[in-house]
């Protein structure tokens, strides 16, 4: 009978041992994957509900926030202009409503002559006197026209961001109009499609920004609560909205899945639909477990949906675990299998694979971790025998390249620190650990900063066998700090005053070297004062109230002028900007001080040296002023100098007469007569007369011109004096007579009972001759445009109104075009021809009046029909230290006044 082998015998325990092993294994191994796959589908579906979760809620947030408004609307008659922005000011968008950029109310207009007027005149009388309503942009009038009624922005807040939107017509925008009366119908807050904002240009809008839609409420009549359609269309007063930017939105989206998932917003559910937004992780993880949704979500009444992927930061469950349980029961099978076949005979070859196998499973736990450190085993050779992944990473060496290398050798590079490798290497040559920063190069050339921590690993016996290093990446971090380092020198030793003050004491926290050689005291001395201590024009408690709209978040700095007193007691002028900052984890105000001595005295002399241009242009026309009388005082004295022989002749012959005894006096009577008749001697007497009074009027004209021209070239004084303004408009008329007389006649009509005024005289001289000059220009370019020799007209009148003085100066010259009215104070704008002066007068004007004596300046001014130029300057010295808001200026348009 035949029989197994024994061998064969004796190797079936080992080998079902075996099969049994494998299968066990196997199983394991698939249960394990299949648990991991599940775990994965469950913790995209919770991380996708959470998104759309959030979605809805953040679109649900801005419909809330806008009922209270509508509350406000639907309750009252009519809400003014003042009232909604006392409710609006409670309201932080940035902080409550992220993604909004404002807040207002549409109003619904009729869409006829009457009730548009009727709603424009409303406007004006509640202090919006340039309101007028217009249609949308890219809006055709037959658009606008053929539609039931107007739906015009009334309120918008912050108003000085969104100044351009008031009066605009979104009713003439097909998109905003459909949102607007789907919200009328429903009465839900609803959304408009993607649109492009309507948004004022400036560098802080980009493309993104002007990306976003409108989500709009009804609001009724007061007292009105309609339930159906047609009862909420017939009761409809106008809408609250608020513009939305879509990045802005949803920019809390990836925090909300920390960046695992990626989520693409789109305007509808069909395959056509606009893109609104999507997550800018641009990581879409390659989805092998085919990870994928496409959500329907309903917001702000419009059907929208999201399409949901992982990104390759999504947290899959390690399949390390299955791994090493397949490994580990391969291993434990083929031991125990081969334990079984060697028995006792191979007992200690089982120990030595034991003690192989631990350190196996040592190396693969530490594989497992998956740390992004980088993780290098030597031998006591310091000879690489083991490197992870991490290291691959970070060196870009992978194990095979390096196995049997040094590290030192293969990463250290010539600008690594000498001393730090020294210190290395003395701690590894004596068995210790070691733990730096230390500088390497990589295997494609890049440096990179590593923070080193070596531990010797040693046997049974206390013998080291080899070294484990973990090193980590802190490349980005010592290049932040050497940047902070080197960005933090550079404002210490800035010249530019800088300030850092706590809000609380009001003390300064820091200061640059700039701030303590322009103030002369120490640093240390100035952390023990406050801003009052070196600024003498305001309080701590003034400083404190000028500074709450930047605490509050209305506007983002202030800025002033002011004076800054040395240590020295003199005093300089400055140019103050203060912001919100947060320094060393607290919020704090940083002030950038300039010293504006240099500046002011550069503008004095650019005042002056325009003055000397103007009178440098006259003195032409002023030295034929004066030309002409002294050449009739010469022609005067020749002629009285003949008269004078003649005289002495009739005297002369008189004292003969007189003195002679021999002539009777009949004989006299007769000499003097006939002398009188032969010099014409009455003749003379009267034109003796006449050429006096005419060389001394000519002398006076003479004088008046020298007079005038020495007040109007003076230098004048930095200290305002009190003058008085019909005489300086006198002197700016003398002086630039010979300039005007030849184009137009000139009229004063000058108030003679106006108060003197404290004014900087020598600038304010140069605005009347400036103005005076521009209105002869304007008139000989219309008689030159028309070739006509008719004289224009030029008036200056003067009166006193509203707590100060109006000198206005009209002429029939060629006028203003409105694009040349906006630029006029414009200092980098002229009309002026090359040769014919700087053209820089109007913008010295305004600075003069405006900036320095804080008066206003206004141009009304048609084309072809001429310009009136209207100066109010107030009767108090306007010196008072006020901080001024950054905010937008509008332009100058016909009749405004800045």
């Amino acid at each position: 009978m035949w029989q197994f082998p024994r061998s064969w015998i004796r190797s079936l325990p080992a080998l079902l041992v075996l099969l049994g092993g494998i299968t066990a294994t196997v199983f394991g191994v698939w249960h394990e994957l299949d648990n991991i796959k599940r775990k994965n589908h469950s913790r995209f579906d919770r991380l996708s509900n959470q998104a759309c979760t959030h979605i809805q809620e953040r679109i649900a947030h801005y419909g809330h926030g806008l009922q209270s408004l509508q509350l406000l609307f639907g309750g009252s008659e009519s809400v003014t202009r003042d009232e909604f922005r006392q409710v609006c000011k409670f309201v932080n968008l940035e902080a409550e409503f992220p993604g909004s950029i404002g807040i207002g109310c549409i109003a619904r207009v009729p869409n006829s002559p009457d009730q548009i007027q009727a709603f424009i005149n409303k406007k004006h009388q509640d202090g919006m006197v340039n309101f007028d309503i217009v249609p949308f942009p890219d809006a055709s009038p037959l658009e606008s026209a053929l539609t039931d009624d107007l739906m015009v922005v009334d309120y918008v807040f912050p108003e000085t961001k969104h100044l351009h939107a008031i009066g605009l017509d979104i009713g003439s925008h097909p998109a905003r109009r459909r949102a607007a009366e789907q919200s009328m119908m429903n009465n839900q807050a609803t959304l408009t499609g993607p649109i492009h904002l309507y948004l004022e240009p400036t560098e802080e809008v980009d493309a993104a920004m002007q990306r976003g839609f409108l989500i709009m409420l009804p609001y009724w009549k007061s007292g009105v609560r309609p339930h159906t359609p047609e009862d909420r269309v017939a009761s409809t007063e106008g809408w609250v909205f608020m513009p939305l930017v879509s990045e802005r939105v949803f920019s809390q989206l990836t925090k909300v899945t920390d960046q695992e998932l990626d989520i693409q917003l789109y305007n509808g559910t069909s395959k056509q639909a606009e893109l609104i937004f999507e997550t800018a992780t641009n990581q879409q993880a390659k989805n092998t477990l085919g990870l994928n949704h496409l959500v329907h979500l309903r917001l702000g009444d419009q059907d929208w949906s999201a399409n949901i992927t992982p990104t390759t930061k999504f947290a899959y469950a390690s399949t390390t675990l299955a791994w090493v349980l397949g490994l580990g029961g391969t291993f434990v099978t083929l031991l125990l299998s081969y334990t079984l076949l060697t028995h006792q005979r191979e007992i200690a070859n089982a120990e030595r694979l034991a003690n192989h196998m631990t350190e196996e499973i040592r190396r693969l736990a530490m594989v497992a971790e998956r740390t992004t450190n980088g993780v290098i085993i030597t031998d006591a050779n310091r000879q690489i025998v083991w490197v992870n992944e991490g290291f691959t990473r970070i060196t870009g060496f992978t194990f095979e390249e390096v196995q049997g290398e040094v590290p030192g050798r293969l990463l250290q590079c010539e600008k690594t620190d000498p001393q730090t490798i020294a210190e290395l290497r003395e701690a590894v040559t004596k068995g210790l650990g070691y733990h730096g920063e230390i500088l390497n190069r990589n295997k494609f050339g890049r440096e990179y900063w590593i923070d080193l921590e070596v531990q010797p690993l040693t046997n049974d016996d206390n013998e080291v066998t080899g070294f484990i290093a973990i090193e980590s990446d802190i490349t980005s971090r010592i290049q932040a700090e050497r940047k902070a380092t080197a960005f933090g020198q550079l404002i210490k030793e800035a010249p530019q005053e800088i300030y850092i003050v706590d809000p609380k004491t009001l003390r300064f926290v820091e200061v640059n070297d700039g701030a303590c050689e322009a103030v002369g005291y120490s640093r240390e001395e100035l952390l023990t004062m406050t801003p009052s201590d070196v600024n003498p024009d305001f309080s701590q408690e003034h400083f404190t109230q000028g500074m709450e709209s930047v605490v509050d978040g209305d506007v983002f700095e202030k800025s002033f002028t002011g004076r800054h007193r040395r240590k020295d007691g003199s005093d300089y002028s400055v140019h103050i900007k203060v912001h919100c900052a947060t320094f060393e984890d607290r919020k704090v105000f940083v002030a950038f001080v300039t010293d504006l001595s240099e500046r002011m005295k550069l503008e004095q002399q650019l005042a002056q040296a325009q003055k000397l241009e103007s009178i440098g242009q006259l003195a032409a026309g002023i030295s034929h002023e004066i030309n002409t009388p002294m050449q009739c005082v010469v022609t005067n004295v020749e002629y009285l100098s003949e008269i004078c022989t003649n005289l002495f002749s009739v005297t002369d012959a008189y004292r003969e007469a007189l003195q002679s005894h021999d002539m009777s006096d009949h004989d006299r009577e007769s000499r003097l007569q006939e002398l009188e008749q032969k010099y014409n001697y009455q003749k003379l007497r009267q034109n003796t007369l006449e050429a006096i009074v005419e060389s001394a009027e000519a002398a006076s004209r003479v004088v008046e011109v020298v007079r005038a021209m020495k007040s109007m070239s003076h230098p004048g004084s930095a200290e305002r004096m009190s003058m008085d303004v019909n005489d300086m408009i006198r002197n700016a008329v003398t002086v630039s007579k010979n300039r005007w007389k030849y184009h137009a006649t000139l009229d004063l009509n000058l108030d003679e009972s106006l108060p003197c005024l404290p004014l900087l005289s020598s600038q304010m001289n140069q605005v009347f001759l400036n103005l005076l000059v521009n209105a002869t220009d304007a008139i000989a370019d219309r008689m030159e445009a028309e070739h006509s020799h008719e004289l224009g007209h030029i008036e200056v009148a003067s009166w006193q109104e509203s707590d100060g003085i109006k000198i206005r100066v009209r002429d029939t010259g060629c006028g203003m075009s409105p694009e040349v009215q906006q630029r006029a104070f414009d200092p980098f704008f002229t009309t002026k021809e090359v040769g014919k002066g700087t053209g820089q007068g109007l913008a010295i004007s305004y600075d003069v009046v405006v900036k320095k004596h804080k008066g206003r300046i206004e141009i009304e001014s048609e084309l072809g029909k001429g310009t009136a130029i209207t100066i109010w300057l107030p009767n108090e010295d306007s010196t008072d230290f006020e901080f001024d808001e950054l905010e937008y200026v509008e332009p100058i348009h016909h009749g405004s006044s800045i």
